[in-house]
């Protein structure tokens, strides 16, 4: 099937496209909405999908990106600063503190941040109830599969 023209988005093309704009990945949007891989090449190239995805594109930047604060500063611009702000003061603590518990925490915290986290071992202890009658049911059924294998093996 070969698609040209699209002429309304479905519910399935919308959520589409708030998956899109979410950044998840076109195939796991495609995946997700329950769209092979090919119609959803041909879906996302389609005139009417693209101005829907730039259109809602444009209306999440403008409701989450482009606010500004009170006193008319970018939020985004000024978090910005402030994050490296705080980058450079977790640098200083893993190298300054006096305290070497918190040079640790800092190091790790960065570590961390870089996705560097260090394997985590889990302990699980479980414990498996046969049903009653299970261990006979076995053994009758191990019996019948030898004598069928003796069966076979002298004919």
């Amino acid at each position: 099937m070969t698609m040209t023209k699209l002429v309304r988005l479905t519910d399935k093309h919308r959520l589409a496209i708030r998956l899109l704009v979410s950044g998840m990945p076109t195939g796991e949007v495609a995946k997700a909405v329950g769209f092979s891989g090919a119609y959803f090449s041909v879906l996302k190239d389609l005139p009417l999908f693209r101005e829907e995805l730039e259109r809602v594109r444009a209306e999440v930047k403008e409701l989450f990106v482009d606010k500004t604060s009170s006193t008319g500063n970018d939020v985004h611009a000024y978090l910005e600063k402030e994050g490296l702000a705080s980058a450079h003061k977790v640098v200083s603590l893993r190298d300054n503190a006096e305290n070497q518990r918190t040079q640790l925490a800092a190091a790790q915290d960065i570590l961390d941040r870089l996705g560097h986290r260090g394997k985590e071992t889990i302990s699980v202890e479980s414990k498996v109830l046969a049903a009653p009658g299970l261990a006979e049911m076995l053994a009758v059924a191990a019996k019948e599969l030898k004598e069928k294998k003796n069966d076979a093996t002298s004919k």
